[in-house]
């Protein structure tokens, strides 16, 4: 084990997520992270919904707040996953 800081242990990168705005075309196929409700990208997200897309193909393992939000907004076409839920919350709404 290290006695490096964390922040010098893992390289991160942050970007301005409106560059990737200009990224998005209708249809295409995007993997979202997470889990339940934690590392959801929650700022992509954002730039989903504010970019017009739509007919997405989307590919998840475990679903979660970000899918939920996608779902919600009609940006999906096609959703590839193993499972939904919201943990102690129950069935995800939008994908039980």
């Amino acid at each position: 084990m290290s006695d490096a800081p964390h922040d010098q242990m893992t390289p991160r990168t942050v970007i301005d997520t409106s560059v990737v705005r200009t990224k998005f075309r209708d249809g295409m196929r995007i993997g979202v992270g997470g889990f339940w409700f934690v590392r959801n990208p929650h700022a992509l997200v954002d730039e989903l919904l504010e970019s017009g897309v739509r007919e997405l193909v989307i590919v998840s393992f475990g679903g979660g707040i970000a899918l939920e939000r996608l779902l919600a907004a009609g940006l999906v076409r096609r959703l590839y996953i193993s499972f939904s839920s919201l943990d102690i919350f129950g069935l995800s709404p939008r994908t039980s």
